[in-house]
């Protein structure tokens, strides 16, 4: 009996471990970069076993005509802890509460739902994420100079050394009317062909 005890209280700490993982992968993966897709793979795995787990935990909790109030309160515990992790699979935290406001938020959506979106914060900081088939975060900081932005690239987040110097600002009219804001993107002055991203909010170039 205990072992079986013991088995259910074990696949509590499990799911809660999980849900802890789940609530801090805006940290963890800053450092496993191109791994990103087969840790969420797995974590995805990990996320069925556990189902499968509470499912025999069940199936024990009715054999034993639910006398075992340990079994089912830990089991309820379990099953809550799983339906919040679907609901919320990026967890519940939002991190940017906890960080400077963001001033300049501008980003780009290529192929295969890949995204670039780079924040530009109060403190003169600024936080790349790239996510495509895996994640890299770029951190550094930056200087604004009338409408040019000088990026210094912190390499101890950072996998590339490869990275903008500096960055412009550009309105677009396609013709319809409407003017759209770009931050443009260079490795060196001699880039002719800088990234483009759309910017979704500017409060910089008003402070």
């Amino acid at each position: 009996m205990k072992k079986v005890l013991t088995s259910y209280k074990l696949l509590l700490l499990i799911v809660i471990l999980f849900l802890l993982a789940v609530n801090t992968q805006y940290y963890w993966e800053v450092w496993i970069g191109d791994y990103a897709l087969a840790v969420y793979l797995i974590l995805f795995i990990g996320y069925l076993s556990l189902v499968v787990a509470l499912l025999y935990q069940i199936y024990f909790s009715v054999e034993e005509n639910f006398k075992n109030k340990s079994r089912l309160i830990i089991n309820l515990l379990i099953a809550g802890i799983l339906i919040f992790i679907y609901n919320k699979p990026m967890g519940i935290m939002n991190y940017d509460e906890w960080e400077d406001e963001n001033l300049l938020i501008a980003e780009a959506e290529g192929i295969a739902n890949c995204m670039i979106r780079v924040k530009f914060k109060n403190d003169q900081s600024f936080v790349e994420r790239d996510i495509c088939f895996g994640v890299d975060v770029m951190k550094g900081s930056y200087i604004l100079r009338n409408d040019t932005l000088f990026l210094y690239q912190n390499f101890l987040f950072s996998r590339s050394k490869d990275y903008y110097v500096f960055a412009l600002f550009k309105t677009d009219n396609d013709g319809d009317g409407k003017s759209d804001d770009k931050l443009l993107l260079y490795r060196s002055v001699n880039d002719t062909l800088p990234i483009m991203l759309n910017i979704r909010k500017n409060k910089l170039l008003k402070n």
